[in-house]
C-alpha cells in the first residue's frame, strides 16, 4: 500500500510540474528555468527509484532460490527427473526377473 501511495505522489508532482510549465505567466522569465529544473530533478528520481526496485526485485528472486528449501528442493527434484531419462540402461533393467533355473528349482523338477 505504501508503495502504491508513493507512486501517486511521484505522478501527482510530475503532472504538477508539467502542468505548471505548459500553464505559468508568460511575465515572469524566471519561472520556466525552475520548473524544469523541478522536473529533471523528478525524471532523476523518477529513474533512480525504478533502478532500486529492479535490483531489490532481482535480489528477492535470489533471496527466494537460496533460502527456501522447498523451492530448492523441487527443482532438484524436477532436475533428478529430466536426468533420470537420460541414463543409457533402461529403469526397469535392475527389476528384470531372472530367467535362469536355480539349482534346487532345477532338482526339484528332474
Amino acid at each position: 500500500m505504501k508503495s502504491k501511495k508513493a507512486y501517486l505522489v511521484l505522478m501527482a508532482l510530475q503532472l504538477t510540474c508539467i502542468g505548471i510549465k505548459y500553464g505559468v505567466s508568460k511575465t515572469d522569465p524566471f519561472q520556466q528555468p525552475r520548473i524544469t529544473a523541478c522536473e529533471t530533478l523528478l525524471w532523476i528520481l523518477t529513474a533512480q527509484l525504478l533502478l532500486y526496485s529492479i535490483i531489490n526485485f532481482l535480489l528477492l528472486l535470489l533471496a527466494i532460490f537460496f533460502f527456501f528449501h522447498t523451492l530448492t528442493h523441487l527443482i532438484i527434484s524436477f532436475i533428478n527427473y529430466i536426468t533420470h531419462h537420460f541414463h543409457s540402461t533402461p529403469p526397469n533393467a535392475l527389476q528384470r526377473p531372472n530367467i535362469q533355473l536355480q539349482p534346487h528349482v532345477a532338482v526339484a523338477q528332474v
